[in-house]
């Protein structure tokens, strides 16, 4: 997510008021919302824009839930809601969760400097860097993805550590602390410092930390080529615009990808995140409160007030999946969209729903 999408999601969530004051209202289950909602999905699937699962909650409660199209078009396997999607970025709730934990453990420090755990790192900031900076966005760290030798031997990298001499190659664009730009180099360290002080892989941390404490049962982190049943496969459009095509590479696990979930299992992390199963509310609230140059960019996610109420959202997007998860806290509303249609599929869906 750049920028320009961010002002993007910023600007969605601004719709989302409208779609809360109805899904509120007394007759939020009545079978009128439901249907309404169901005439909006299946608009998008008449017009071939998307092909996933919509999950709609109220206090943990599903109020509405489907899914539709193929999770695999070559088979016409059809999605499920069992069926597990990449959510991409989304994971870096997962990522910032974690890194709290650490934080609420005493293990670390969100004022550490990157220097303090990559000595070897060649940036003239790397002292200054610190954990909270990488965590809002405020590093002064670009995109590694970008790099022509990572983009054509991506699907070689089954660790972190192969990924870093990418994100070496990166000089800061700005001090630290001195504006927010969306940054996947600085997710990657942050996944890195939870291996180096765990000595353990990130996939166990979340593994033990979060899937399995939270009976999480179909989430997973998938490295590309292992095997993993109910598996959705990306799909892009085609450049004449008529119909779909299988996207021919798996998004990297360790760069915006590598967790495949459910809606019901996003539900799970939504519902954990209110009591204090996986962070006390000391840490919570430091987790969730904006922080930095830009208003609404709190730690590993985006917090925008609204109309009385707040949107906390992640958005995620590549390899032929888009994904949004939004959150209403005081409200204890959830949406969580997931697709295998990529570009704005799950963005452009949650967008109608809520105008």
């Amino acid at each position: 997510m750049d920028y320009q999408r961010t002002n993007k999601v910023i600007l969605i969530a601004a719709l989302v008021f409208g779609v809360l004051s109805f899904v509120l209202a007394p007759v939020y289950a009545s079978d009128s919302l439901k249907d309404k909602i169901d005439e909006i999905v299946q608009a998008e699937v008449d017009f071939d824009l998307f092909s996933g699962t919509v999950v709609v909650a109220d206090h943990g409660n599903i109020i509405y839930s489907t899914a539709v199209g193929e999770a695999n078009k070559e088979s016409h396997t059809p999605n499920s809601l069992e069926t597990r999607f990449n959510i991409s970025s989304v994971q870096k709730t997962f990522i910032a969760t974690v890194i709290m934990q650490l934080a609420q453990s005493g293990e670390i420090e969100l004022t550490n400097p990157l220097k303090k755990y990559f000595p070897d790192c060649p940036y003239s900031t790397a002292d200054r860097i610190q954990i909270q900076h990488l965590l809002n966005h405020s590093s002064g760290l670009g995109d590694y993805r970008d790099d022509p030798e990572y983009q054509a031997r991506s699907e070689e990298f089954k660790t972190i550590d192969e990924v870093l001499p990418f994100v070496y190659k990166i000089e800061p664009a700005f001090d630290p602390g001195e504006k927010m730009e969306y940054s996947n180099a600085g997710f990657l360290y942050i996944k890195a410092i939870i291996e180096r002080v765990t000595g353990k892989s990130l996939k166990e941390n979340l593994t033990e930390r979060i899937f399995r404490p939270l009976g999480m049962e179909n989430t997973v982190m998938f490295i590309g080529g292992d095997s993993l049943e109910n598996r959705a496969i990306g799909h892009n459009r085609r450049e004449d615009g008529e119909g779909y095509v299988r996207e021919s590479s798996e998004p990297a696990a360790y760069a915006g990808g590598g967790i495949y979930t459910t809606g019901r299992d996003l539900l799970l992390f939504d519902q954990a995140l209110y009591g204090e199963k996986l962070l006390d509310a000391k840490h919570k609230e430091v987790m969730f409160t904006p922080v930095g140059p830009r208003p609404f960019v709190a730690f590993g996610w985006f917090v925008v007030p609204w109309g009385g109420t707040t949107v906390v959202m992640h958005s995620g997007g590549s390899g032929g999946f888009s994904t949004e998860f939004r959150r209403y806290p005081e409200k204890n509303l959830t949406i969580i969209v997931n697709s295998n249609y990529g570009g704005e599929a799950a963005h452009n869906l949650t967008n109608t729903v809520e105008a």
